[in-house]
C-alpha cells in the first residue's frame, strides 16, 4: 500500500519534470513543470511563484527524507538486516546505491526521531532538514558522553539546538552547552 503511494508520488514528479515536448514548447499552453520552468519570466514577473515552489520542494526533500529514515528505522525494528544477512540497517541502503555517509546519516535520523519529539516532528512536517536533525541528535549525544543527562534534559537541549540554523551552529551550540554543563 505504502509503495503504491510513493510510487504514484515519484511517477509524477517525474512526469512533470521531463524535458518539454516540441507541441509542448511551440503551443506554450502545458500546465507541466517543466514547461513552466522552460517558459519563466526573465523580468520578474514569476519571482514569487518560483520562489515559493523553490521552498516547497526543500520541504518536499525534508519530507522525503523523514520518510526513508522511518522506513528504514522499521526495517530495522522488523529485522530484515539480519533476514537479508547484512551487518546493519545502513547496508540496506548501501545496496541500492546511497552513499555511505548519507545512509549513515538516514540511519542516524530514524533513531533520532524516535528519541527526540521536535526532531521527529520536524522532520514529519518538513520544517527540518536531515542535515539539521542529524547535528541535533549527534550534539546531544556529544554533549551527554561528557556529562549524565537524563531523558527530560535531553529533550530540553535538542529544542535548545534547534534554535540554530547550520549544523555547524549546531555543533558550536552543543560544545558550548557540554563546557557549561560541565563546569
Amino acid at each position: 500500500m505504502f509503495t503504491s503511494i510513493v510510487r504514484e508520488l515519484t511517477d509524477r514528479i517525474v512526469d512533470e519534470l521531463a524535458p518539454p515536448t516540441a507541441t509542448e514548447t511551440d503551443s506554450g499552453q502545458s500546465s507541466r513543470l517543466a514547461c513552466l520552468l522552460a517558459s519563466a519570466s526573465k523580468v520578474g514577473t514569476d519571482d514569487t511563484e518560483i520562489l515559493s515552489a523553490i521552498v516547497e520542494v526543500a520541504r518536499a526533500r525534508n519530507v522525503l527524507d523523514a520518510a526513508q529514515a522511518q522506513l528504514v528505522r522499521t526495517a530495522e525494528r522488523a529485522g530484515i538486516p539480519f533476514r537479508k544477512h547484512l551487518r546493519s540497517a545502513k547496508m540496506l541502503l548501501t545496496e541500492i546505491g546511497v552513499p555511505p555517509a548519507v545512509a549513515d546519516r538516514i540511519v542516524r535520523n530514524g533513531h533520532h526521531a524516535e528519541r527526540f519529539a521536535n526532531v521527529g516532528r520536524g522532520m514529519r512536517d518538513g520544517s527540518m532538514s536531515a542535515e539539521i536533525a542529524d547535528a541535533i541528535g549527534v550534539g546531544v549525544a556529544t554533549v551527554a558522553n561528557r556529562v549524565p543527562l537524563d531523558p527530560d534534559e535531553q529533550q530540553r537541549l535538542a529544542r535548545k539546538l534547534a534554535l540554530n540554523t547550520t549544523p555547524a551552529e549546531v555543533k558550536v551550540a552543543a560544545k558550548q552547552a557540554a563546557i557549561a554543563l560541565a563546569a
